[in-house]
């Protein structure tokens, strides 16, 4: 089962990158407590990294693709095989009876 991932907007990553720099000046000037600073700064980080893993392209590994074209050539051969033995006129219990 593969994994959907959905795309968060940018003014989610704006916000993280904000953040990060806003926390990150102010931990250095020591305007704002060491403990608070850092729990925001590490707040903005996992919404920083959660924004760029969403925008990130699923790439699919070689095992899945090998699997995809292994799933079609037999999807393909079951398709030929119920083509051949497909009854090419209709059987009598399936017709309609005609009211003349």
């Amino acid at each position: 089962m593969m994994f959907k991932r959905a795309p968060l907007s940018s003014g989610f990553m704006f916000v993280g990158i904000i953040g990060i720099i806003v926390f990150g000046i102010k931990m250095l000037y020591n305007t704002i407590d060491q403990t608070w600073g850092f729990l925001m700064l590490l707040f903005s980080i996992i919404i920083f990294i959660a924004a760029f893993v969403s925008i990130t392209p699923d790439i699919p590994k070689e095992k899945d693709l090998q699997f995809n074209r292994e799933y079609k050539e037999i999807e393909r051969d079951f398709k030929k095989i119920d083509d051949d033995l497909s009854f090419p006129l209709e059987p009598s219990f399936l017709k309609k009876k005609r009211s003349r």
